[in-house]
């Protein structure tokens, strides 16, 4: 077999510390801990090529981060160019990288000009190596909130159409987030699947106890109705819209607070906007707080997460909230719809705070549904944990090589 490592080629950006550390988003610095442990249950080393970050964005992600040890975990990553570098460098990179490779994993180039994903996977296949391909959001409807796809696709949509359609025909394994989005494309094909990206270990679940007795504190009316938001504080991700939902839930009557962990580049404004809206004491602002049990403990003493996001997203701390019992408020977007149909959430007409304010209002109201949400979350992420997803990858993946015979 030529090749013996499992090459990832990611849209995740990393700050080089040295030769041997660099610094990485923390969830995702955990992921890769499991990732490498599959990877040599399959006979293979993980290796981990993405873009640098930059010095700015280093300072602003702070405790976000965490540090990766390249020589104690065994994970090697390689630094590519940066996405206005030279792109000829970054085939030179990944053409010694994949000649190593028995599988390459990645997803969609979203630089016109500098598509290191898109060349990844090609030369994989070229290799005759297996090729996985992760597309995480269904860009179709970009900039169009109720999940149809827009009228004529730009240049850009155009693109990163050319890719899937040409993953889906030649890659070895396609994982596409989204049942709809999946059954579109699978019509048939085997080698296309639904899939869903949990970062919670088994680990992080609230125990049964310790739910049982969350639970029954939703009966204390003495406590106002915890919202909290957890993750970057960037404008797609709709927090201003969390602040004028909270503002127009407390003038309806409910004695309802915000707690905002993280940080970004937004929180001045996200502040100033508090103020105006005269919800200041309302607000909680807590620190980032690294992914772990540090993370879940605090998030598991709230009521409900808010997700208004103005552009499609597929935020991983939906199901992050429901591994403590925290069911989720959110804009009707299909990510949140397929999400809400396990009892977990509840979803209102994107971008309409006033109907996110009355429907906090009805919840707060009707505890014994608020009861029932916070159990259906917990139940959704037992049997959705990151084990399970990786698990189902890696027999995708298995079977991908035996078919090749680059398995042992």
């Amino acid at each position: 077999m030529s090749g013996r490592t499992y090459l990832m080629v990611l849209p995740v950006e990393h700050y080089r510390l040295d030769a041997n550390h660099v610094a990485l988003e923390s969830a995702f610095a955990e992921h890769l801990l499991l990732l490498r442990d599959r990877a040599a249950a399959l006979g293979l080393r993980l290796v981990v090529a993405m873009r640098p970050m930059s010095a700015v964005a280093y300072e602003q992600a702070g405790s976000s981060l965490a540090t990766h040890d390249a020589a104690a975990t065994g994970i090697e990553v390689i630094t590519l160019e940066s996405a206005s570098g030279s792109f000829g460098k970054t085939l030179n990179t990944l053409r010694a990288a994949s000649a190593q490779a028995a599988v390459v994993h990645t997803g969609l180039s979203f630089a016109i000009r500098h598509p290191t994903e898109f060349a990844a996977w090609l030369m994989g296949w070229a290799r005759g190596r297996v090729t996985i391909f992760v597309v995480d959001i269904d860009f179709r409807g970009e900039g169009r909130m109720d999940g149809s796809a827009c009228a004529k696709p730009s240049v850009f949509q155009r693109f990163l159409l050319m890719q899937l359609r040409l993953a889906v025909s030649l890659c070895s394994v396609v994982l596409l987030k989204g049942q709809r989005f999946a059954a579109e494309y699978a019509k048939g094909r085997t080698n296309v699947h639904s899939f869903l990206d949990a970062a919670h270990s088994a680990e992080y679940l609230l125990p049964g106890d310790a739910l049982a007795a969350k639970v029954a504190s939703h009966d204390d009316r003495t406590r106002p109705l915890e919202l909290v938001y957890f993750g970057r504080f960037v404008e797609r991700k709709g927090i201003a819209e969390m602040l004028r939902t909270l503002a127009a839930t407390r003038a309806r009557g409910v004695d309802a607070e915000l707690h905002l962990y993280g940080s970004g580049p937004q929180r001045g404004e996200l502040m100033a906007l508090a103020a105006e809206l005269e919800i200041v004491e309302h607000v909680l602002w807590h620190e980032p707080i690294p992914y772990g049990p540090e993370l879940f403990a605090a998030v598991a003493k709230h009521h409900l997460l808010l997700g208004m996001p103005l552009t499609p997203d597929t935020p991983r701390n939906a199901i992050d909230a429901m591994a403590v019992g925290v069911p989720f408020l959110a804009f009707d977007t299909e990510y949140y719809r397929e999400l809400a149909a396990s009892g977990a959430g509840s979803c209102t007409a994107w971008p309409d705070v006033d109907q996110a304010a009355a429907r906090l209002a009805e919840l707060d109201a009707d505890r014994p549904r608020l009861k029932a949400m916070a159990t259906a979350a917990h139940a959704f992420a037992v049997a959705n944990t990151q084990e399970s997803w990786v698990a189902r990858r890696d027999a995708w993946t298995r079977g991908a090589l035996q078919q090749r015979g680059l398995l042992r």
